[in-house]
């Protein structure tokens, strides 16, 4: 359930890019759960933050959820991302 599908990213990344020319304000992106699509979705959308958890063991409502801070930072480096911030 940390998984959404493509599209999900595909059309915030659509619709962010007709809001652009309205935002004066640094943002960020968040697709819900999926911290790799917030931060594939971030650089295209030329957000400055993404928010989501990228550490620690949580019990949630669909049970533990154990995340990997160091992928999620190599993955921010391959996708170009590497001044996007995490915030958790």
């Amino acid at each position: 359930l940390t998984k959404t599908e493509p599209i999900t990213a595909i059309t915030m990344a659509r619709i962010l890019g007709e809001l652009l020319p309205d935002i004066s304000v640094p943002y960020g992106v968040n697709v819900l759960w999926d911290g790799r699509a917030s931060i594939d979705l971030a650089p295209v959308a030329t957000a400055r933050f993404v928010r989501e958890i990228f550490t620690g063991v949580y019990a949630s409502d669909f049970g533990l959820w154990d995340t990997n801070v160091g992928e999620v930072a190599r993955h921010r480096a391959r996708v170009g991302g590497s001044d996007v911030k995490l915030l958790f």
